[in-house]
């Protein structure tokens, strides 16, 4: 709710501050200048929010986020949504590899202190070779937690 509160309240600020500098400048092509540099800095306000919603992604195990979301439910949303495209990214990496169809089930992960999203656990169907094995540590690191079931 507090960023909705902020987005209204730049909104609200730019738009005063271009109402007291449309009163001021003079006409003609300063008054055409200053109109079009006030449009433009209330169109960058209300589309500001939408700079939060671009990301990072890096798959070597880290993945750094920019989005900047305030409700629990929406972080949630977000960590499920990364979790789910490193699972089907592996599993069509590890089969591009090998040729083997391997079932990743469910990758888990924890955020840092720097926010980044680091793969702690990877859930696989079934045994696994260790070509397998090998390669899902070289994609997300030697501290991966690998589990069988």
């Amino acid at each position: 709710m507090s960023a909705l509160k902020d987005w209204v309240f730049v909104i609200c600020c730019v738009s005063i501050i271009g109402a007291f500098a449309e009163m001021i400048v003079p006409g003609g092509k300063t008054e055409r200048t200053v109109k079009f540099l006030i449009s433009l800095f209330v169109l960058l306000g209300v589309l500001s929010p939408l700079k939060g919603l671009t990301h990072d992604f890096r798959f070597n195990g880290k993945i750094e986020t920019n989005a900047a979301m305030n409700t629990d439910s929406a972080q949630d949303a977000a960590k499920s949504a990364l979790e789910e495209s490193i699972r089907a990214k592996l599993s069509d990496y590890i089969k591009n590899k090998t040729g083997q169809d391997v079932k990743v089930l469910k990758i888990y992960t924890l955020k840092d202190e720097q926010g980044n999203m680091n793969v702690i656990r990877v859930d696989v169907a079934g045994v696994i070779p260790k070509e397998v094995q090998a390669l899902i540590y070289e994609q997300l690191g030697s501290n991966v937690k690998i589990i069988k079931g």
